[in-house]
């Protein structure tokens, strides 16, 4: 599912057209064959004409009267009755009264030896397409027929039967309509004379006659409350003139009388004089006795003046609050002796609302029957005026002529229809099979669907220059990179060279394992490759085999009878017998062994460790060939004691899975993971996977490189090879 979805991430419109130049040959396959199908299948078809005759649904309503008929016109924008419409221009009678009309029973295209007229209808029911023009009242009858002259004759025969069905339809619900009518109104006349006969009996029975539409107990009762109602405003009014006055005797105030007012002046004087006789003679002297006195009589004087008025004011209030009295209690009997006259009133009242609501009842119902009957009555004289006078509710606007050229098939459409088709089914198919490609192939896969960095591409040597020159020139990667520094083979381990070695890393990842997740998928050519571009830099590089199974470095070091890896890690040989210098470029090659061995466990042990902490210590560049990850130990351990881990994986070969399986495995063994580098790339074919890659633009730029042999390298290599140079 993962490589799926990764895969399916990546059909960006880009990488869809690089897909299209990759597969064109399948592209073209598909495309062709399913345009080819169309093609025939198109030219194949016999020709049918199609014939169309335009009808109106006109939701007007015609009418030779004012009045509206039994089955009303089409009521205006209802846009369900036209598709009602439609269904029964398809209905299958309609289709057998057009059968029946044309004797099409015995036509060789439709009928049969049985001269079976619904199977007749059946079969142009077949060839009939009714279709609404838009959101209009418009509907086209269209009809296809091998022959243009029967497409429209055909057509034409559905508009007109379907117009004249309508008309049938009208005639015959007016008739019917007319004859039920006539039943109910005669029905109906009798029992609205029996329901009045019954009404003016009930009234006589109960005294329910009336004089301007009320009854004598209704006008008496109308009149008693009147009165009662003035008696009791009356009497509210009298009581409320009673409680006003009660209420102001009780605040009785005499102190507003001048002889009061007078002697309260007095008083305030002979307190004063009394406070100052006090001030400036004291409570002993006579002068202050004196003015004790004189306030004294004054409030004995204003004592008496205030009983006397209270008692005058009293006197007063009184007398006008019994006459008062008098007056609420002759309206509070007045308003008595009209309740009790209303109470009688009421109780006659009654009784005769009692019998009016039974009276209601039969005027109610009187009057329904009158309004059916008048109702029947005017619709009997509507509908006896309508027949004969029926018109339809559709009208032809356009009759069918026999087309001119074939409707089917459309030539034109297939052909259209038929490439986009194939263009699709061509797509799905590349896409698909991109999709389910378990392979890696692009940068951006290693970047989308590993989620790692993608380290520059190491195409094949065939791919990177074409052709050789001369067929003496040697075809081996690692003597090409020193005979020809300057191609482009060359330069992709020198790109490669300068990602290891990113600013910000180099410091501290020295120590390089280079590793791959299954055998022969260029790991020994890339390391090779890789130390002598960096010898050639002026990096002080070596290159460690550390495949104790394989030794494919020795075929490399100038003498593979000495001691190696392993004897050193067995305490065999020192450091220097096992370092070789490769003459061409001055790296240093420290070869696996002398002969096969089985002990890989040496690679774990202390002395692998002081050997690298040693070499990390001399050497710019430490390149470590390991063995493949999945099916040996060795990879996890060597790379574990690495600074970073480059994974090789070939192109267009090893598996997505494989890949992610041997990351799972060095990362729980605690590596660095630096990136994935494809190798043995085709640079022509790879520049087809998309925009998304850099050897996209190979093509432009490769023509900067120099296929030239640097003479002094060559020699060095191998001096035979100067005189080919």
């Amino acid at each position: 599912m993962f490589m799926v979805s990764a895969a399916a991430s990546r059909l960006t419109t880009e990488s869809l057209l690089a897909l299209l130049r990759r597969h064109y040959k399948l592209f073209a396959a598909i495309f062709f064959g399913i345009f080819g199908l169309a093609v025939i299948f198109t030219f194949a078809q016999t020709p049918r004409y199609e014939a169309v005759t335009r009808i109106l649904i006109d939701p007007r309503t015609q009418s030779v009267t004012p009045s509206p008929d039994v089955l009303s016109g089409l009521p205006q924008k209802d846009q369900s009755v036209v598709d009602t419409e439609v269904e029964v221009l398809n209905s299958f009678e309609l289709a057998r009264r057009v059968a029946r009309e044309l004797h099409l029973a015995n036509d060789s295209e439709f009928g049969n030896a049985d001269n079976d007229t619904r199977r007749a209808a059946d079969a142009i029911s077949g060839n009939l397409n009714i279709r609404r023009v838009g959101e209009t009242y418009l509907i086209d009858i269209a009809f296809d027929s091998a022959s243009p002259d029967k497409a429209a004759q055909i057509a034409n025969a559905f508009a007109i039967n379907y117009i004249g069905l309508q008309t049938d339809l009208k005639s015959a619900a007016n008739k019917l309509a007319t004859d039920l009518l006539a039943q109910r109104i005669k029905s109906m006349a009798q029992e609205v004379k029996l329901a009045e006969l019954k009404v003016q009996q009930f009234k006589i029975d109960n005294g329910l006659m009336s004089v301007n539409g009320a009854t004598l107990a209704e006008q008496s009762i109308a009149s008693i409350d009147n009165d009662l109602a003035r008696a009791r405003a009356e009497e509210e009014e009298a009581f409320g003139r009673l409680s006003a006055a009660q209420a102001a005797g009780a605040r009785l105030d005499a102190s507003s009388s001048e002889a009061l007012q007078d002697l309260r002046a007095k008083q305030a004087v002979a307190q004063q004089e009394l406070a100052e006789a006090q001030l400036k003679y004291g409570e002993k002297h006579p002068a202050y006795q004196a003015a004790v006195a004189r306030v004294a009589e004054i409030n004995q004087a204003i004592t008496a003046e205030n009983n006397r008025a209270r008692a005058a004011l009293t006197a007063n209030t009184q007398t006008n609050i019994d006459r008062l009295r008098a007056e609420a209690a002759a309206a509070a009997q007045k308003r008595t002796s009209l309740a009790a006259s209303v109470a009688t009133t009421r109780d006659a009242l009654t009784s005769t609302n009692r019998a009016q609501v039974a009276l209601n009842d039969l005027e109610r119902d009187a009057q329904a029957l009158r309004q059916t009957y008048e109702a029947y009555l005017a619709r009997y004289q509507e509908t006896l005026t309508k027949q004969g006078a029926e018109t339809p509710d559709a009208r032809i606007v356009s009759q069918a002529y026999p087309p001119e050229s074939p409707a089917k098939p459309n030539k034109k459409m297939n052909l259209v229809l038929g490439a986009l088709l194939g263009l699709a089914a061509a797509i799905a198919t590349i896409a698909v099979r991109t999709m389910l490609d378990p392979r890696l192939s692009t940068a951006d896969d290693i970047e989308k669907g590993l989620d790692l960095d993608a380290l520059p591409a190491i195409p094949t040597l065939e791919s990177a220059l074409g052709r050789f020159k001369d067929a003496t020139e040697s075809t081996d990667p690692a003597v090409h990179v020193v005979t020809h520094p300057y191609t482009a083979f060359t330069e992709q381990f020198r790109n490669l060279l300068t990602a290891i070695r990113k600013p910000g890393v180099e410091s501290k990842a020295r120590i390089i394992a280079i590793t791959s997740s299954l055998p022969n998928e260029g790991k020994t050519t890339t390391s090779i490759c890789l130390a002598r571009v960096a010898a050639m830099s002026g990096l002080k590089t070596i290159i460690v085999d550390c495949d104790l199974r394989h030794r494919s470095l020795n075929r490399y070091v100038p003498n593979a009878l000495k001691p190696g890896l392993l004897e050193y890690l067995r305490s065999m040989s020192s450091l220097q017998q096992v370092l070789q210098v490769d003459e061409a470029t001055g790296a240093v090659l420290l070869p696996a062994a002398v002969s096969p061995s089985r002990a890989s466990d040496s690679l774990g042990g202390e002395r692998m460790k002081e050997l690298l902490a040693a070499l990390h210590a001399s050497y710019d560049l430490v390149i470590l060939d390991t063995p493949p990850v999945l099916p040996l130990a060795d990879a996890r351990v060597i790379a574990a004691m690495a600074d970073a881990v480059v994974m090789i994986a070939r192109w267009r070969s090893t598996s997505r899975r494989a890949v992610e399986a041997s990351l799972q495995i060095l990362a729980s063994s605690g590596a660095h993971i630096m990136g994935v580098c494809l190798a043995m790339a085709d640079l022509r074919k790879l520049a087809s996977h998309g925009y998304g890659d850099p050897s996209f633009y190979y093509s432009k730029y490769k023509s900067y490189y120099s296929d030239e042999p640097a003479f002094n390298n060559v020699e060095r290599v191998n001096p035979e090879l100067k005189k080919t140079a």
